[in-house]
C-alpha cells in the first residue's frame, strides 16, 4: 500500500527530526491512521467561501485512528489488513469501538 509505505517513511523522517528537536527540549510525535472505503471529494462551500474536501465515513474513520495513535504508530482497522496481505509486520494493540465502524474492531499498528 503507498499510504502505509509514506505512513513508514514519514515516522522515519521524523526521528530523525525528534533527536535534534529533544535536544532543543521540544517533545514531537505524530500517530497515522490509514482506512480504506468510499469518500466524495470536491469543492465544498458557498459563493464567498469554498474549500476543496474529501468527506466520509472512510475519512472520519482515519481521522479518529490517528487521534488514538501517539509515538509514531500508524493504525488501521482490522478490516484494512486484508488490503496489504503480508507486506507489512504488525501488532493488534487493542480492540476499541471507532465511531463510524458498526462493531468492535481489534486496531493494528503497522511496525514496518
Amino acid at each position: 500500500s503507498v499510504a502505509v509505505r509514506m505512513a513508514i517513511a514519514m515516522r522515519g523522517e521524523l526521528n530523525e527530526l525528534k533527536k535534534d528537536w529533544v535536544l532543543r527540549g521540544h517533545s514531537i510525535d505524530f500517530g497515522v491512521g490509514i482506512a480504506d472505503g468510499f469518500a466524495t471529494a470536491g469543492v465544498i462551500g458557498f459563493d464567498e467561501f469554498q474549500q476543496y474536501s474529501v468527506i466520509g465515513t472512510v475519512t472520519n474513520v482515519a481521522a479518529r485512528l490517528s487521534k488514538i495513535g501517539d509515538q509514531g504508530q500508524i493504525l488501521v482497522p482490522q478490516r484494512f489488513l486484508a488490503t496489504i496481505a503480508n507486506e507489512f509486520k504488525t501488532e493488534a494493540i487493542q480492540e476499541t469501538s471507532v465511531k463510524g465502524i458498526q462493531k468492535a474492531t481489534t486496531i493494528y499498528n503497522i511496525i514496518e
